[in-house]
């Protein structure tokens, strides 16, 4: 995949304005021109990661963006103010793409979300496999089964369908005969469950019984451990990595609220006790599943020294060591794995933490810097 050179455009010392939303164009890739309306700044890594959705599309999917797409982005306190103007009444809706215009209007939350409706350009896809393949291939979204049968959705809109039953139905058809299929199942449009036994030799009845007697209880994001490794210091006897929170030049530094957010994934070898230390403000330590996930795990079934997978509960929990101003720890419930911080600060903070091995089917992936 091709990454052109990030830039900002200035144009007479005035920024352009996206033609619709009237926000400021601040940046543009390959693919996209982005315009915001955000209290901070997108940073490089958002920018490369955005670009990274649209080529993960391309390469599983076969399609191809051929003309550059106008992303509007509002902050999600924002959002509610706006989504009326450009996505219809229904004040649920987080984001949404118009085809004709060739444009995304969407709160931050849901821009990977979107960018695959803008990389499929379907407009008539039937919305269950719509919405299940914009979940899936955004790549933040974990799935499990969903509290409706994959039939019952087939006849409702956007707004109507069961997300989690269409992910994770999506997910399955992905992991069970490959992406290529998924991609033939897509260009259909309106008439992909009349004709879905074209593309996978069984009928859609067939392929849900083969689902629920087949499918494991969930399966991880695609983009699950996908922070860099960290390597392995001898001399420390652990992992060691200075992460420079550079917003403007670094590729893997992402915007996380007012601060800013790096992945590094390491691989522990040996049930046991390990300690953290860091001078940033935050570290979200987790477990990522790197296989299908069998069945459900309760966080309450992890005392507060040790660390949950991410996929406890509803997926999305972890375990957050804070900064406070006593150095207290403090839980967390974000799905995100990494450190955020503002840059270096004097003072560092340890924290020691237990991996046990009574879970692990194989050697625990886990995330951290």
């Amino acid at each position: 995949m091709r990454f052109q050179h990030l830039k900002i455009i200035v144009a007479g010392g005035l920024l352009i304005a996206c033609e619709k939303s009237g926000l400021p164009i601040s940046y543009e890739t390959e693919h996209l021109r982005i315009a915001t309306d955000l209290e901070h700044p997108l940073c490089a890594g958002d920018l490369i990661a955005f670009e990274g959705v649209i080529g993960r599309v391309e390469d599983e999917l076969g399609f191809s963006m051929e003309s550059k797409v106008s992303v509007s982005i509002w902050s999600d306190e924002g959002w509610g103010a706006v989504v009326g103007e450009y996505c219809g009444r229904d004040r649920s809706v987080i984001g949404c793409t118009s085809y004709r215009e060739n444009a995304i209007y969407t709160s931050l939350s849901a821009v990977e979300h979107e960018l695959v409706h803008a990389a499929v350009a379907i407009p008539k896809l039937t919305p269950f496999f719509s919405e299940g393949l914009a979940d899936v291939y955004g790549g933040r979204r974990q799935t499990r089964f969903g509290i409706t049968a994959p039939a019952d959705n087939l006849g409702l809109s956007t707004t109507g369908v069961d997300r989690r039953t269409a992910r994770h139905f999506v997910m399955w058809l992905r992991e069970t005969w490959g992406s290529a299929k998924l991609g033939e199942l897509a260009r259909l449009g309106k008439h992909a469950v009349e004709r879905f036994d074209a593309v996978y030799g069984l009928n859609f009845a067939e392929a849900e019984a083969m689902y629920f007697t087949e499918a494991p209880y969930g399966y991880p994001s695609l983009d699950a451990c996908s922070g860099a490794p960290l390597d392995f210091a001898d001399d420390l006897g652990g992992w060691r990595a200075m992460l420079a929170f550079d917003c403007g030049a670094g590729e893997d530094v992402r915007a996380e609220g007012i601060g800013m957010m790096v992945r590094r994934t390491f691989v522990i070898p040996n049930a046991g006790y390990y300690s953290l230390s860091t001078d940033a403000d935050a570290v979200l330590l987790s477990r990522c599943a790197t296989g299908a996930i069998e069945e459900p795990v309760r966080l309450d079934e992890f005392l507060d020294d040790d660390v949950p997978p991410s996929y406890a509960n509803e997926l999305s929990e972890v375990f957050a060591l804070y900064l406070g101003a006593r150095g207290e720890t403090h839980r967390g419930s974000e799905c995100v794995t990494g450190a955020r911080g503002q840059g270096p600060k004097p003072q560092s903070y340890r924290a020691y933490y237990k991996v046990s091995g009574h879970r692990d089917r194989a050697p625990g992936a886990c995330s951290g810097s």
